[in-house]
């Protein structure tokens, strides 16, 4: 606004030079060179605003790829650790154990240490990514993805694999997709349909009975 005022009272003055009836010899000469000047100083504060809205708009997307990439990965590594989880709770509990050519070592192993070691690996790259992503994350999306991981602890450490955790861990981990899109400015993921209009709905469409199974079945 202060450049704009200052354009604006410049070109008065040399309009009013050129409009005067005795102007000095030396008038036009002047408001030639000066127009010459003021003309670069527009071209250059232009094209610097552009490349500021260029660099802002650049910067925004590289922030949005980053969260994206760094929220996926954090996702995938969660859901490992929780199945991994689930499979040695599994196989732990067993009342007889196989053991297996391990595809990793090429030794023989029983299954349950198998998935104790994917677990203890997973766990590890879960904790590892949601690292990373506090470094850029806002603390809305870093509070969720700690819920999210807790819930992934409950299932490891309480060794329970019941329907109440997995539910938790499905709240939890759609609370995290939603505020990952938020912060890339996405529209959240569309809620479940309470129970009635869902057996409604299924009755006006039998088919949306397929649908749901496929959706739930495509959750963690």
């Amino acid at each position: 606004m202060e450049f704009l005022n200052w354009l604006r009272g410049t070109l008065s003055g040399l309009a009013g030079i050129l409009s005067a009836e005795k102007a000095s010899w030396w008038g036009i000469p002047a408001v030639t060179a000066a127009a010459t000047i003021l003309g670069a100083i527009v071209a250059f504060t232009s094209t610097r605003a552009s490349d500021n809205r260029k660099q802002k708009a650049e910067d925004a997307r590289r922030y949005d790829e980053e969260i994206k990439d760094l929220g996926s990965k954090f996702l995938t590594y969660t859901d490992e650790y929780k199945k991994n989880s689930q499979d040695y709770n599994r196989l732990s509990k067993a009342a007889t154990y196989r053991s297996v050519t391990d595809a990793k070592t090429g030794k023989s192993m029983k299954q349950s240490d198998i998935a104790l070691r994917d677990q203890s690996v997973a766990r590890h790259k879960a904790h590892k990514a949601l690292n990373k992503l506090s470094f850029v994350a806002p603390e809305s999306l870093h509070g969720v993805c700690r819920t999210l991981i807790v819930a992934a602890i409950r299932i490891d450490m309480l060794e329970k694999n019941d329907k109440t955790t997995n539910d938790e861990y499905r709240f939890r981990r759609r609370a995290v997709l939603n505020e990952l899109r938020k912060t890339i400015k996405l529209e959240p993921l569309p809620h479940k349909a309470p129970l009635r209009a869902r057996v409604k709905r299924r009755i006006k469409n039998p088919k949306s009975f397929w649908t749901d199974f496929q959706q739930i079945k495509a959750e963690p």
